[in-house]
């Protein structure tokens, strides 16, 4: 809905935009998750696994994604 006469603080700008770009980002994260976990790994012939390893300086612990080929499982190590 167009704000109402002297409302809008867009001299040059249409009052949608701010809509369009923060869809946009959305999109291009979704789009940046699709071709990093989904294409990627097919095109590669590997599989995202995730491995978490803990700090040895105070405990805390992290997840990280690692490439293992098809076919790997966590028995075969």
């Amino acid at each position: 809905m167009p704000p109402d006469g002297d409302q809008s603080i867009y001299e040059s700008l249409p009052y949608w935009s701010h809509c369009v770009v923060g869809w946009g980002i959305i999109a291009g994260g979704g789009l940046y998750w699709l071709v990093w976990a989904i294409v990627l790994p097919k095109i590669g012939k590997y599989q995202l696994v995730r491995e978490t390893s803990q700090d040895s300086i105070d405990g805390w612990e992290r997840a990280h994604f690692v490439r293992k080929p098809l076919g790997w499982s966590p028995e075969t190590r």
